[in-house]
């Protein structure tokens, strides 16, 4: 986790991570073409997005970031992964000057020491004289015909309109481990348990389809979870595969499985980045299904080959409607929704955040203030308590209450980068950005669009605050261009159905 300030060298640090990234990987390749290849499928992007995820909380690679930004005299830095140390090289010259190298340890004596290698090569031999007992369909009865991978519950949830809205049986598939069978058990939803602790295939897989090169022998977990997937997913061998987001380098993984095994997959977009980090590029799903067409160019620069269509919001659709049936009713709420502190929002800026949030129900005591936290990250207990003793805040936790109902009550939405900014848009509530960030310019720019605010610092948001809450009139000025921006960014009509009939439309033939 990054401690230090980042607000000044937040935004500048990811964008320069996203570039060593990638010329770590491209000048790999350039020297090995099949650096990345393992039985056939190309794991470069899922790796891109594993090193992303990796670095954007490292603490030592951001702090010799600023340091060499700062012109200051760099140590020694030390990185637990060669991959780290590749990426390191390449985010700044002055730390390319400097020596890092693998942290001394004793997995560190033993990879110098050949140990590793020689613990792999025994651990394969084992594993190739085991004899697993393989998992058959009168096991788990007749597999579905649709099968959502997801890495986290709020993604079931998401996909919960869509699943029950299918012709064909579904289910969510564990295939790298089963931490989600229990929450997804306590809320009903149907799990296909192909996970090592539950299935093994029958044969071990031909060793001549695996990479022809070591490239990857660092990489085990990589190689593993592609195994897992694969061997999953060509035991149940479903007619289509639903992703969400396709940020996570489990969804690139799953997509290069489902290539190779002839097997449609469908990504879904969930919510809305910043900026284009690695998570968001170089796509390869059979089709990403976007709000609308807006975001579509957007992602289209960095993702050549992508297909995109066009569905809308199906979460928000209804609400939509709901929301323009009661356009001349009057509804007074404020909502805030709060975002971790990250490599873009630092923890002083969060607290900021916080305290504006108080600032703002104190202030206005007739104006209801709803306040919903990050899915992730909880209210700290000492605001919890501060909030509790203001009358007009109403906290509305993830769990026990959807993105609509904050929605539906509110007038106004406050944020500081979330893609709830544009999801207020959606079904038109006025979103005031309060750039706390080390973001420039939040992305797309609904104050250049007229579909919004966006304000720095906390006297420019209080400013804006007392004019939408105070002056009715503002409020409507302020989002004149929310109808249009609507238009470009998010796509009108059934967008529940459209998602359905992609679906189906892309299902592999019985």
């Amino acid at each position: 986790m990054i401690v230090s300030d980042t607000t000044e060298l937040g935004y500048t640090y990811l964008k320069d991570l996203c570039i060593a990234i990638a010329a770590y990987t491209e000048e790999i390749v350039a020297s090995n073409s099949t650096a990345f290849r393992y039985r056939g499928a190309d794991l470069r992007f899922v790796l891109e997005r594993h090193l992303y995820f990796l670095c954007l909380e490292c603490e030592p690679l951001f702090h010799a970031y600023m340091m060499a930004k700062s012109g200051e005299p760099l140590p020694i830095v030390y990185f637990p992964s060669n991959e780290q140390v590749g990426v390191a090289r390449r985010l700044h010259p002055k730390i390319n000057a400097v020596i890092t190298k693998e942290k001394f340890s004793l997995r560190f004596v033993a990879k110098r020491m050949g140990l590793i290698s020689v613990r792999n090569a025994l651990r394969n031999l084992f594993k190739s004289k085991t004899s697993y007992e393989p998992l058959h369909p009168a096991a788990c009865g007749e597999f579905p015909q649709i099968l959502f991978h997801v890495i986290d519950v709020k993604f079931a949830r998401y996909f919960e309109l869509i699943a029950k809205s299918l012709p064909f049986s579904y289910s969510y598939l564990l295939a790298v481990d089963d931490r989600l069978s229990e929450p997804m058990a306590r809320l009903g939803i149907p799990c296909l348990d192909l996970s090592p602790n539950r299935f093994r295939p029958a044969t071990d897989w031909d060793e001549s389809v695996r990479s022809e090169k070591d490239s990857l022998e660092g990489l085990a977990w990589l190689t593993s979870q592609f195994d897992q997937v694969y061997e999953a997913l060509a035991f149940s061998k479903p007619r289509c595969v639903v992703v969400a987001e396709g940020n996570a380098p489990l969804d690139a993984l799953t997509s290069e499985a489902c290539r190779l095994l002839s097997i449609p997959i469908i990504c879904i977009q969930q919510g809305w980045a910043p900026f284009v980090h690695n998570g968001f590029r170089n796509m390869s799903f059979t089709k990403m299904l976007v709000w609308g067409k807006g975001f579509a160019e957007l992602l289209q620069p960095y993702n050549p080959c992508q297909k995109f269509v066009a569905v809308g919001n199906h979460v928000l659709q209804h609400l939509a409607v709901t929301m323009h049936e009661k356009s001349e009713k009057k509804i007074a709420g404020v909502s805030f929704f709060v975002q971790s502190p990250c490599v873009l929002l630092s923890e002083s800026r969060f607290f900021e955040f916080l305290n504006l949030i108080e600032w703002t129900a104190i202030t206005f005591p007739s104006t209801p203030v709803l306040v919903r936290a990050h899915p992730n990250y909880p209210l700290p207990d000492e605001f919890e308590q501060r909030f509790a003793r203001c009358k007009n805040i109403r906290l509305m936790h993830p769990k026990t209450h959807q993105l609509a109902d904050v929605l539906a009550a509110s007038r106004v939405a406050v944020a500081v980068f979330s893609s709830t900014i544009l999801e207020a848009i959606s079904v038109g509530v006025l979103p005031i950005v309060c750039n706390l960030s080390s973001l420039p310019r939040y992305s797309p720019d609904i104050d250049k669009a007229s579909a919004g605010i966006e304000v720095h610092g906390i006297s420019e948001t209080k400013e804006a605050l007392h004019r939408v809450i105070e002056n009715e009139a503002y409020c409507c000025f302020a989002g004149r261009g929310m109808s249009e921006f609507r238009s470009i960014f998010f796509e009108s009509g059934n967008a529940a159905q459209r998602i359905c009939d992609e679906i189906v439309a892309n299902c592999k033939p019985v």
